[in-house]
């Protein structure tokens, strides 16, 4: 699959927030805080389906996940 021209922006950017974060545990905690915000507003919307069953952190309909508590990281 050919990404566009966004896509790759937002790969390269979110390669970097990762390798930024992972050297830098207080940018690992404020990013988390600000993607949990995004991705809480995101779903209010129903952008990751009408449950959430689409949404990054976990399936919505498995499990109240936060980015303090993902799917495959953390138990139900």
């Amino acid at each position: 699959m050919k990404l566009t021209k966004q896509q790759k922006r937002n790969e390269k950017v979110l390669e970097r927030l990762i390798a930024f974060s992972n050297d830098d545990s207080n940018c690992a905690k404020e990013l988390a805080a600000a993607l949990d915000d995004m991705l809480g507003d995101l779903c209010m919307d129903d952008f990751f389906g009408t449950e959430t069953q689409m949404d990054p952190r976990g399936d919505g309909r498995d499990g109240h996940w936060t980015m303090y508590r993902v799917e495959g990281v953390d138990k139900k």
